[in-house]
């Protein structure tokens, strides 16, 4: 059944898929930013991780993980194509190893693909065939430092990177606003044949990657960009939406229709 008078009504469509994800219980990015992505044959259905008062990033992150299995349980029953973890920081202490076991437990207790964003990227990065990154990091100086180690250990190239905290600020990328980001954006000068990471699922992204479009001229990927690009690859590759086609050439291993991701020139 479709609905082409009304694309408020598309998830009524025979054909739309559905995905469970894994969001942070504050983080105020990841749906809209998603939802903008992946067009109108997606719907997202997310699950937030238990709110941790009173403690520290790290300690919250500590916290998290064990909250996953938990919060893709809550999703079971929708019917889902995959499940989106949308989280990079708890599992950078791991490295991509042990990233991809705890993925890889997760898609076997619960039956379907499961990733976490910071995977999500390693899997563009690789499909682009680039091992060398412009690492921009909206985190404390310990968290970039698990997330320099992880790209490192993974044999990505931590060419440069970039703090968007001030002197003794923790965490702040919640509250960044496009315009602080495109501001950065503007004043970087990446390597060649590198790619500019925004890692984060937090910090908005996706209209600063689009207002940059390929003035760079490296890829831009960020956590939510690499995420969607990952849906829309297990969801049968699905087009996306009109932004996401827009955004996709300059910056993503393009879909082909074998399944397997073609490298950017």
């Amino acid at each position: 059944m479709r609905h082409p008078d009304f694309p408020e009504l598309a998830w009524l469509s025979d054909d739309c898929l559905r995905v469970g994800v894994v969001v942070p219980p504050s983080n105020p990015v990841v749906e809209p930013e998603l939802d903008a992505l992946l067009g109108d044959d997606i719907i997202l259905y997310s699950a937030r991780l238990p709110r941790h008062t009173g403690l520290t990033l790290k300690q919250r992150n500590e916290l998290y993980l064990p909250a996953y299995a938990d919060a893709l349980d809550s999703l079971e029953g929708i019917q889902a194509a995959c499940g989106y973890i949308a989280m990079t920081g708890p599992t950078y202490q791991f490295g991509v190893e042990g990233d991809r076991e705890l993925c890889r437990e997760l898609s076997e207790r619960f039956d379907l693909p499961v990733r976490t964003a910071s995977l999500a990227i390693h899997d563009a990065l690789t499909s682009l065939g680039i091992n060398r990154i412009h690492l921009v990091s909206p985190y404390p100086g310990w968290l970039t430092e698990q997330t320099a180690a992880y790209w490192s250990n993974a044999g990505i190239n931590v060419v440069a990177v970039d703090h968007l905290l001030g002197e003794g600020e923790e965490f702040r990328a919640y509250e960044m606003e496009t315009d602080e980001v495109v501001g950065h954006l503007r004043a970087v000068d990446p390597e060649p044949d590198c790619a500019l990471l925004l890692t984060g699922t937090g910090m908005v992204s996706i209209a600063s990657i689009y207002q940059m479009g390929h003035r760079l001229r490296v890829p831009i990927l960020s956590s939510n960009l690499c995420g969607a690009w990952w849906i829309l690859r297990e969801c049968g590759q699905r087009p996306g939406s009109g932004l996401y086609q827009r955004i996709a050439p300059a910056h993503l291993p393009a879909h082909t229709a074998s399944g397997r991701d073609s490298k950017r020139p």
